[in-house]
């Protein structure tokens, strides 16, 4: 999905403001999301503990915004970031999820200075952002899928052996 010019010049004319609290806003976004129990199977505890997590979030974030006219520059993150989206078993359907609890984090953190048109300039931005991870995630299953023996999604194994080595 192509950014429209609008969300681009927000976002842009925004990004230097919000990145100073985007780790606020990350750590306001995770106290949310993990309101769905569900959604904590996702992450591992240990970087949450110790709020690496959240400031992978944050730097993505910043990186995202400061680059959203010239994406290519996130050409090495994207794939990094699919695979392990991919390894968890994300799902496009997570990611309106987390557009709802990112937005909601953003209004609760910086207030009134989120006009509506700073809020739908963002809000497009994130599920613009998710539409490319999305589609690499797309490939990526599809890749797997495809394999010999492959498959798409969670598969049941059997040990039938162990030994020391």
């Amino acid at each position: 999905m192509a950014l429209s010019p609008n969300a681009i010049s927000v976002v842009k004319a925004t990004a230097a403001a919000v990145a100073p609290h985007a780790g606020a806003i990350t750590t306001n976004f995770y106290g949310r999301l993990f309101q769905n129990p569900a959604m904590y199977t996702f992450f591992n505890k240990a970087n949450q503990r110790k709020g690496r997590q959240p400031q992978a979030l944050a730097d993505a974030v910043v990186a995202y915004a400061s680059n959203i006219d010239n994406l290519g520059a996130l050409k090495h993150a994207v794939p990094l970031m699919a695979h392990k989206h991919c390894a968890l078993h994300v799902l496009p359907e997570h990611y309106q999820i987390v557009h709802d609890n990112l937005m909601d984090a953003i209004g609760d953190t910086l207030g009134d200075v989120v006009t509506p048109e700073i809020a739908q300039g963002w809000s497009e931005a994130v599920m613009g952002l998710a539409g490319i991870l999305i589609d690499a995630e797309e490939t990526l299953y599809s890749q797997a899928e495809a394999r010999e023996g492959g498959w798409r999604g969670f598969r049941g194994f059997t040990v039938a052996s162990k030994r020391v080595v």
